[in-house]
């Protein structure tokens, strides 16, 4: 038997520039994380820390690198090929930061409300399992077991400081708990259209 891979999907990485590198992590070191309440309820649950406005693109200090991110999210949206008309503009909606501490976790997820998503590594090991569903997940009326009706295919992406990587927010993923002494920080990005979507023509539109 013959196996050939097929179906090649892709995660777009970046490298973040000092400039902007410098001032997220400096903001991340100086929080006050034992004031930052867990994700969840659970022993291993890390901690996110969530800008009184929402978003940390309010943060004057990080507009620039808000900027840079935006634009490498756009680069993405050309590159993967969606008509201008259904897809115009992306926008950073939030953004947050994420800390696990040794033995603390990332519970397998996604991001709602968000077209691309993206992750900045402050630091590193530091690696994300994305979950793609598999070609061969049977239908759930023919497989009632998780194994055979949400089979997927698993992919460890090792990020490392300064990359940033960018990809579906409907992609589930998770991290493992942290085996290092020292903290594991992450940025993360959420995206949504910025003004009108679809062509009124075709009676699918949005103002």
């Amino acid at each position: 038997m013959e196996k050939q891979s097929a179906l090649q999907q892709h995660l777009y990485v970046f490298e973040c520039p000092d400039e902007h590198f410098s001032g997220i992590l400096n903001y991340a070191y100086q929080l006050a994380w034992d004031e930052v309440g867990k994700r969840g309820e659970g022993q291993q649950s890390g901690r996110s820390y969530i800008h009184p406005s929402a978003t940390l693109q309010s943060v004057e200090e990080l507009q620039p690198l808000h900027d840079w991110i935006e634009q490498a999210v756009n680069q993405v949206r050309q590159d993967i090929g969606w008509r201008d008309e259904t897809v115009r503009e992306l926008v950073i909606s939030q953004s947050w930061l994420n800390r696990s501490d040794i033995g603390e976790m990332h519970h397998r997820h996604h991001h709602p409300l968000s077209v691309l998503s993206a992750i900045l590594y402050l630091t590193e090991p530091a690696v994300t399992s994305f979950f793609i569903p598999s070609i061969y997940a049977l239908p759930r009326v023919l497989a009632p077991d998780k194994k055979s009706g949400q089979k997927e295919v698993r992919f460890d992406f090792n990020g490392q400081a300064k990359q940033l990587v960018v990809f579906p927010s409907t992609l589930k993923h998770a991290v493992e708990p942290n085996q290092e002494v020292h903290a594991r920080m992450t940025l993360s990005v959420n995206t949504w259209f910025k003004g009108p979507m679809g062509r009124v023509e075709e009676l699918a539109y949005v103002p």
